[in-house]
């Protein structure tokens, strides 16, 4: 049951070995499938890991249609304890064969004695653990553990994942009455079963939904590792996405200054939980000569709108235009967001983060005295922009914030190189390697010897090839 994945990542270039010896440092640590840390790390976006899953494993994909609406009856055939041992869910009936999802390493061994036991063939499929586990609280009421959840907030937005985690609570309180099968000996693993080693612990309960816990979507380290990645693997997906959104004709009909608005409570038991989306390969955005004005506005409206699932894609394609006068506004208008109500504020803060807008700092440091969420929310998103972590610390972030405000942010990155969190030192590095083109020797876990002498290369280049940007070191 070795993982396929990581050598498919290298040998492909999909990923350099240094990205996925982090992921697998990652999963070593919290536990869960490689694909979870990779997600967490921000280092694909996820149509090209299932892409990578289907190379992987040489099992298809499933049709949208087959995982959004799992066959209830499906899983009269294929108990609990069979998708525990097999690591599999049950989705659907077809020609005879019961079809399953499977999350890579497939436990083809496993699959095979089910099986022969059953007396039924399977057609399976692969899909992200974050995925199987959705599919198995939508099936057998099986609640994600709260890493899951966070993964699945970010993929798909905080509010649409709150709302399907709702539309599902009748069904859940009823299928976890009773105590669940125990799981065989021997059976696999998956994220929502390691609960002890699936990254640090909250305090809350697995099943306890908390509010706050999907104001942003976020991973579980104290910072979100820069997406340099999307300028190899992601950009061109990323703008696929975008594409579609704006082709879309309730994203031109959106009115440019009105923020969304959330759903009322007496709705969301309503909304069915179609929380899933299908990577579909598209054509890369084009912006052609007289439409990039237009294209950028529309772009803003979704970076504006909690609830699009494409926001968090549109958001890191605005990262570079961050000096274009719409996305400035946009900037302006999300910092005058964050002195708002909480459903705003909060959602605010995270894409202020995700556009690493430096000017926003001081309105951040300001959000931290907001409520708890707002505050939480706002921490993250000045250790995404700063590569700095000092939590809640309102005056640790001023005292930081007074001794690096005339400094641009490149030097805060190589600042970053030396922080004692690998994964501050891994976001640093990674933003670092996208902005100047350089690499110098430098690697997140080298030595710390080793790591200053290579900290020292790429900032003597960035200041010789910028003096006026060098800081004041007196």
């Amino acid at each position: 049951m070795a993982s396929r994945l990581s050598d498919c990542l290298v040998r492909d270039g999909t990923l350099p070995r240094d990205v996925v010896r982090a992921a697998t440092a990652r999963q070593a640590v919290y536990g869960g499938a490689l694909d979870t840390a990779l997600l967490e790390l921000g280092a694909l976006d996820e149509p090209a890991l299932w892409s990578a899953l289907a190379t992987a494993t040489g099992a298809p994909i499933p049709d949208a249609a087959l995982f959004e609406h799992p066959d209830p009856a499906a899983a009269m055939l294929f108990d609990v304890t069979w998708s525990r041992r097999c690591r599999a869910v049950p989705v659907g009936q077809h020609d005879g064969a019961l079809q399953l999802c499977c999350s890579e390493p497939v436990d083809d061994a496993q699959l095979e004695a089910a099986e022969a036991a059953l007396g039924v063939p399977f057609e399976i499929f692969v899909v992200p653990e974050v995925r199987l586990a959705a599919a198995r609280q939508a099936v057998y009421g099986e609640l994600m553990s709260p890493r899951l959840l966070r993964v699945l907030a970010r993929l798909l937005g905080a509010q649409p994942v709150r709302k399907w985690v709702k539309a599902l609570e009748p069904a859940t309180t009823t299928a976890t009455a009773a105590p669940a099968p125990p799981a065989p000996a021997g059976g696999g693993r998956d994220g929502e079963d390691a609960v002890k080693k699936d990254g640090p612990s909250d305090g809350k309960d697995d099943g306890e939904l908390a509010e706050a816990e999907f104001d942003v979507p976020v991973n579980t380290y104290t910072t979100e590792p820069a997406d340099i990645i999307e300028s190899r693997v992601s950009s061109a997906k990323a703008a696929d996405e975008v594409a579609r959104a704006l082709a879309a004709p309730e994203a031109a009909a959106a009115p440019a200054s009105a923020p969304a608005e959330p759903a009322p409570d007496a709705d969301d038991a309503k909304i069915p939980p179609r929380v899933f989306r299908t990577p579909v390969a598209l054509s890369t955005l084009e912006v052609r000569p007289g439409q990039r004005d237009e294209q950028e506005h529309q772009m803003c409206l979704v970076a504006d709108d909690p609830e699009s699932p494409v926001r968090l894609a549109t958001l890191r394609l605005l990262r570079a235009r961050l000096d274009h006068g719409r996305v400035r506004a946009l900037a302006d208008k999300l910092r005058d967001d964050l002195a708002g109500p909480a459903e705003r504020a909060v959602p605010a803060a995270g894409a202020l983060g995700e556009l690493r807008d430096a000017t926003a700092v001081p309105a951040l440091i300001g959000a931290l005295d907001g409520p708890p969420s707002l505050a939480r929310t706002a921490a993250r998103a000045l250790v995404e922009i700063a590569k700095q972590d000092f939590g809640q610390s309102r005056k640790k972030w001023l005292v930081w914030w007074e001794a690096h405000k005339d400094t641009d942010r490149v030097t805060w990155l190589l600042e970053g190189l030396s922080h004692k969190a690998p994964e501050i030192r891994f976001s640093a590095s990674e933003e670092l390697r996208l902005i100047t083109g350089e690499y110098f020797g430098y690697h997140f876990d080298l030595p710390k010897r080793e790591r200053e002498e290579a900290k020292e290369r790429w900032q003597q280049w960035w200041y010789q090839s910028n003096p006026a940007r060098s800081p004041d070191r007196r």
